[in-house]
């Protein structure tokens, strides 16, 4: 198996990411399971992560210029499987 490559190590390192405000989406909390969850930290980097394994280590972290891309094509319903 290939080893994952983690592009985005040397930001997460320096990230502070204990007083991030994690947000879930509205109507999620009626939802029993895990959740994804995102904060808007510093720099206008954007960190990602499952409620469910909630370390640092497992956050994934995206630059704006990521985080902009991807909610644009979610608008644009390229994420769509059906």
């Amino acid at each position: 198996m290939s080893d994952i490559v983690d592009d985005k190590k040397h930001i997460r390192g320096t990230l502070d990411l204990s007083n991030a405000v994690w947000q879930r989406a509205a109507g999620s909390e009626e939802i029993e399971g895990p959740h994804l969850e995102i904060a808007f930290v510093q720099d206008g980097y954007v960190a990602m992560r499952s409620s469910e394994h909630p370390v640092d280590d497992q956050t994934l972290i995206f630059t704006p210029a990521e985080w902009e891309a991807f909610v644009l094509g979610a608008k644009d319903g390229e994420f769509d499987v059906m």
